[in-house]
C-alpha cells in the first residue's frame, strides 16, 4: 500500500533531509522501519505485507539536527487487493425453449473485480417493451431456465455478474427468442468405442445402452433382421437413453442391431454389431479322395457357423464300417485336408471285373500285352517297352455294387540310363586320384557301353587335418549348397569303414515366394499378401518386414518390422500416389533378400454412385414438407453411405443444403419453410468414392397447410329479371375449407326440350355474393346454380334456383335486403307496378 503525508509546519531552521516511515501491525507492539534509505518524496510504497493484516503507519522528518517527533499514526488499514464491480458475462445463448420457458447458458465474466463472483442475475423483457423483468435475483450456475413466459411472445435476455461489491453492468442482449416448443432433429451421443463390434461369450448376458437427444423427445425402436426383439430382449427407454438387454446369448444373437430415433424434426438410425463367441458347427462337404489300399485323403469345407471366430484346428476320428466305435486319428490338423495312412486293404464282393484300356483300345484283346488279375490285384505286363508305349492307361474295376472305380496310370519310357551309384574317391596323391562307382539302376532300356568322367574346380575352401587318432575337415565360406551328406572312409588296407555325415547349413531364409498380391486397393490403404519362403534357412520364420516407397523417390520407408502373417494392410497412403512395396523374411539367423512388388496406385477401385431418383414431395404443411426418392441404379461398386438434400424456392437462384448430417433413409422431412413460397428439391448420394451427380429437380410444391374445397353457397335466389337479364344473390358457404373463398362461379341451364346441360356464365370468378346474368333469350325459362372457389378448388354446386322466365316485370315481386347487424335480417318488400306503388315493410 502507498502512504502519503504533508510537510512539517516548521523545518527547525534546517532544510528537511528526508523522512523515516515506521509501521506496526494491529496485534503487534513494536514499530518496524519501512524504508532503509531516506525518502525525499511525500509518499512511499510499503511492500512485503501480509494479506489480510491491518497496519498503521507514522512518519519522522529528518534534518541536520536529527529526527523529529513521530506523526500521529494513521488509521488501521487492511492489506488487501482493491476490489471493483465484476465485468458482465458474455452474451447469453439460447439452448432450449418451450411454450412457457426459455433456458439460457453463458460464460463466466473475464474479470471478477478482485472478489469472487457469488452469483448471477437474469433479466428479460418482451422485444416490444422497454421494461426489464428479473427472472432470478441470484443463481450460482451459468445456466438458468426462465419460466412463466407467454406462449408465442418474443423475448430478449441479459445476465449480470454479482460479487460482494455489487452487481455488474448487463451483458449484451441475447438473440431474440419466441417462447415455443423447440424442434431438434434426434441425434445419438455415442463414443467411437461403442461403435466397435461388441464381443460376448455364448451363454452370457449383455446390455447395449445408447444415449440420445432431440426435441420433442423422439420415439425409439430396436430392430434386428428376422428377430422380434420385443420378445427376445428387454428394452428400456427413458427421455435421454435407450438400452437393450439379452439374457443367455447364443450364436443366433450375433448380427446387426439397428436403433432408430424419430420425431417431427426427422429420423436418425444407428447400427451396432454384436458377435457371440460359440463352438463352431460341424465341417461340411466331407469327401474321400486318392484312395489306395493303405491310405486315403479326406477333404472338407469350413463350418457354416464358425462360432464368432476363425476355426484354428480340426479333430479327426475314424472307424471301420463294420464297427460302431470311433477312434481319434489326430488332435492337430490346421488345414482342410488330411491324408490317412496305414489302412487295412479291403476286398470287393463279388469279385470285380477288371478292364485295362488305352484310349478306346482294350488291352486284353492285344497279344502284345498280358493282363493278370486276382481277387486283390491286377497286373498289366508290357514286355520290351518301347518309346511308343508312353501314354496314359486306364484301369476300370466294376462288380455291380456301387459306382465303378477308374484309375489312370501314366507310363513314361526313358531311353537314357540313370546316374551312376556310390561314386567314391580312392588313392588320392599329389598328382592323381582314383574314382570308383557302381552301374546305374536303370540302363534306359539298353546296356551301358561307356562312361564319361567330368571334373570341375571346387569353389569350396576345404581344409583337412589328420593325426594318428583324429581327422577333421574345415569348410570356409559356407553356403546353402554346401549342405548334404559327407562320407568319411577309413582304410588301413585290411578293412574299409564308411561313415555318412549329414550337414545342415543354417542361415537367413530365402526370398519370400512371390509375386506380391494386391488383395484390396483403396485411396488410403492397400492390403498385400505373399507366400512363405521355400527355404527357412534352418530356423523358423519369426516375422516379416514390409517397406514402401513412392516410385518418384529412391528411399524406402519401413512400414512394419514385425508382421507375423503373410498378409498386411498398409495404412496412411496418399490418394493418387504410385507406390512400390517389398517384403523380407526373418529368422533367428538373419534377414532374407527382399521380394519387390509391381507398381500400384493408391486409389479407390470404385466410382461415385449414380444420381438418385427424382424426389417427390408429400405431407405438405405451411412450414415443412417431406420428400422421398429412389436409390441410385448404380452404386459405383461401393455401398451408398447416405444422402444429402438441397432446396430452392422458385424465385431464388441459389441452392441451399438442408441436412447437417448424412441421411441414411430415402426420405426426409424439411422444416423451417416460408409459408406461401414454392419449393423444389434435389438429392445427392454418397459412397466411399464421393458424391454422385444431383438427382433430377423435383416439381415445385407450395408450402401451405392442407386445405379442402369449401362448402357450397346457400340460399341462392333470383331477385330481379328482365327480358335479357337476371339478378342473383346468395349467402357465403358455412365453412371455407381452411382457405378463404377467392370467388364464385355461376352456371345456368335453359328449361327447353328437357335440356340438362349446365353452362358456365362468368369467365372470371365474381368476388361478391351477387351476380347479374345477361344475354338471356326473352321468353325462355332458366335455372341457376353457384360454386364457391378457394385454393383447393371448387365446392359442390349450390342448390339450383327456382325457374324464372326472362321477361320484363308486369306484376308483383320481392326485394331482398341483407343487413349485417348482430344477426342477419331479411326484409321482404312486396310491390305492385302501378303509377304510385304502395310499399309495406315486414320483417322476417
Amino acid at each position: 500500500m502507498t502512504i502519503c503525508w504533508e510537510r512539517p509546519v516548521s523545518d527547525g531552521g534546517s532544510s528537511i533531509a528526508g523522512y523515516v516511515i515506521e509501521k506496526r501491525e494491529k496485534t503487534g507492539l513494536r514499530w518496524c522501519r519501512v524504508n532503509k534509505k531516506p525518502v525525499y518524496d511525500l509518499r512511499v510504497k510499503a511492500s512485503h505485507l501480509r494479506e489480510g493484516c491491518e497496519y498503521e503507519y507514522r512518519v519522522f522528518a529528518e534534518n541536520a539536527a536529527g529526527l523529529s517527533a513521530p506523526s500521529t499514526p494513521c488509521p488501521l488499514t487492511r492489506a488487501e487487493d482493491p476490489q471493483f464491480l465484476p465485468s458482465p458475462p458474455a452474451k447469453p445463448r439460447i439452448i432450449d425453449s418451450t411454450k412457457t420457458t426459455v433456458t439460457l447458458s453463458w460464460n463466466k465474466p473475464l474479470f471478477d473485480g478482485g472478489a469472487p463472483v457469488t452469483g448471477y442475475r437474469v433479466e428479460y423483457r418482451k422485444t416490444l417493451d422497454d421494461e426489464w423483468i428479473v427472472g432470478v435475483q441470484n443463481t450460482k450456475n451459468t445456466e438458468f431456465t426462465v419460466v412463466g413466459l407467454s406462449p408465442g411472445t418474443e423475448y430478449v435476455f441479459v445476465v449480470k455478474s454479482i460479487n460482494k461489491i455489487g452487481v455488474s453492468e448487463p451483458s449484451p442482449e441475447s438473440d431474440k427468442q419466441v417462447a415455443k416448443e423447440r424442434e431438434e432433429e434426434p441425434t445419438f451421443d455415442v463414443s467411437n468405442e461403442m461403435r466397435k463390434t461388441l464381443i460376448v461369450k455364448d451363454g452370457s448376458s449383455f446390455t447395449m445402452k445408447v444415449p440420445f437427444k432431440g426435441k420433442p423427445i423422439p420415439s425409439v425402436t430396436w430392430a434386428k433382421p428376422d428377430v422380434d426383439l420385443r420378445v427376445r430382449a428387454v428394452i428400456d427407454t427413458t427421455d435421454t437413453f435407450s438400452s437393450i438387454t439379452l439374457e443367455k446369448a447364443t450364436r443366433d444373437d450375433s448380427g446387426k442391431y439397428t436403433v432408430t430415433l424419430s420425431n417431427v424434426a426427422g429420423t436418425s438410425s444407428l447400427t451396432l454389431n454384436v458377435r457371440v463367441l460359440d463352438s463352431p458347427g460341424p465341417p461340411s462337404h466331407i469327401e474321400v479322395k486318392e484312395v489306395t489300399k493303405t491310405s486315403a485323403t479326406i477333404t472338407w469345407d469350413t463350418p457354416e457357423i464358425e462360432g464368432g471366430g476363425p476355426v484354428k484346428n480340426y479333430l479327426i476320428d475314424y472307424r471301420e464300417a463294420s464297427k460302431k466305435g470311433w477312434s481319434r486319428l489326430t488332435d492337430t490338423c490346421h488345414r482342410l485336408t488330411y491324408k490317412v495312412a496305414d489302412l487295412q486293404e479291403g476286398e470287393g464282393r463279388p469279385t470285380p471285373n477288371v478292364t485295362w484300356r488305352r484310349g478306346d483300345r482294350n488291352m486284353a484283346g492285344d497279344n502284345r500285352y498280358t493282363v493278370t488279375s486276382t481277387e486283390r490285384a491286377t497286373t498289366l505286363l508290357i514286355p520290351k517297352v518301347t518309346r511308343d508305349d508312353c501314354g496314359k492307361y486306364m484301369l476300370e474295376i466294376e462288380n455291380g455294387v456301387g459306382e465303378p472305380k477308374i484309375v489312370t496310370v501314366s507310363l513314361k519310357v526313358l531311353d537314357s540310363p540313370s546316374t551312376c551309384q556310390k561314386l567314391m574317391i580312392k588313392n588320392v596323391t599329389r598328382g592323381k586320384l582314383t574314382l570308383s562307382w557302381e552301374p546305374p539302376l536303370i540302363d534306359g532300356g539298353s546296356p551301358v557301353t561307356n562312361y564319361i568322367v567330368e571334373k570341375k574346380a571346387s569353389t569350396m575352401k576345404i581344409r583337412f587335418r589328420t593325426t594318428d587318432n583324429k581327422t577333421s575337415v574345415t569348410v570356409r565360406g559356407v553356403k546353402k549348397e554346401h549342405a548334404g551328406q559327407y562320407t568319411l572312409v577309413l582304410d588301413n588296407r585290411v578293412i574299409k569303414n564308411y561313415f555318412d555325415i549329414n550337414v545342415i547349413t543354417l542361415g537367413p531364409p530365402s526370398v519370400p515366394t512371390g509375386p506380391i498380391r494386391f488383395d484390396e486397393i483403396k485411396a488410403q490403404t492397400i492390403i498385400i499378401s505373399w507366400d512363405e519362403p521355400k527355404e527357412d534357412g534352418g530356423g523358423e520364420i519369426t516375422c516379416y518386414s514390409v517397406e514402401k516407397r513412392e516410385t518418384s523417390q529412391a528411399n524406402w520407408k519401413m512400414v512394419c518390422s514385425s508382421v507375423v502373417r503373410t498378409t498386411f494392410k498398409i495404412p496412411n497412403l496418399v490418394k493418387g500416389t504410385q507406390y512400390q512395396f517389398r517384403v523380407r523374411a526373418e529368422n533367428k539367423y538373419g534377414v532374407s533378400e527382399p521380394l519387390i512388388s509391381s507398381d500400384v496406385v493408391a486409389q479407390h477401385q470404385y466410382k461415385p454412385p449414380g444420381p438418385p431418383g427424382k424426389p417427390v414431395a408429400y405431407n405438405i404443411t405451411s412450414d415443412g414438407m417431406s420428400i422421398k426418392w429412389d436409390a441410385p441404379e448404380f452404386d459405383g461398386g461401393s455401398p451408398v453411405l447416405g444422402y444429402h438434400v438441397e432446396k430452392k424456392d422458385r424465385n431464388s437462384l441459389l441452392w441451399q443444403k438442408v441436412n447437417s448430417t448424412t441421411i441414411s433413409n430415402r426420405e426426409y422431412r424439411i422444416i423451417g419453410l416460408v409459408e406461401g413460397l414454392e419449393y423444389s428439391f434435389r438429392v445427392y448420394a454418397e459412397n466411399n468414392a464421393g458424391f454422385s451427380p444431383c438427382s433430377e429437380q423435383s416439381k415445385h410444391a407450395l408450402a401451405i397447410s392442407p386445405v379442402e374445397e369449401p362448402a357450397p353457397p346457400k340460399r341462392l335466389d333470383v331477385v330481379d329479371t328482365t327480358n335479357s337479364t337476371a339478378s342473383l344473390v346468395w349467402l357465403k358457404p358455412e365453412h371455407d375449407g381452411g382457405s378463404r373463398v377467392r370467388g364464385y362461379i355461376v352456371e345456368l341451364r335453359k328449361k327447353e326440350r328437357n335440356t340438362i346441360l349446365w353452362v358456365r356464365e362468368n369467365k372470371l370468378p365474381c368476388l361478391d355474393c351477387q351476380y347479374k346474368v345477361s344475354n338471356l333469350i326473352e321468353g325462355l325459362e332458366y335455372q341457376f346454380r353457384v360454386y364457391a372457389m378457394n385454393l383447393a378448388g371448387l365446392s359442390k354446386a349450390s342448390e339450383a334456383s327456382r325457374p324464372v322466365v326472362a321477361l320484363n316485370p308486369v306484376g308483383g315481386g320481392s326485394i331482398y335486403w341483407y343487413m349485417s347487424l348482430f344477426f342477419n335480417v331479411t326484409l321482404i318488400i312486396p310491390y305492385f307496378l302501378q303509377l304510385l306503388p304502395k310499399l309495406n315493410l315486414t320483417a322476417n
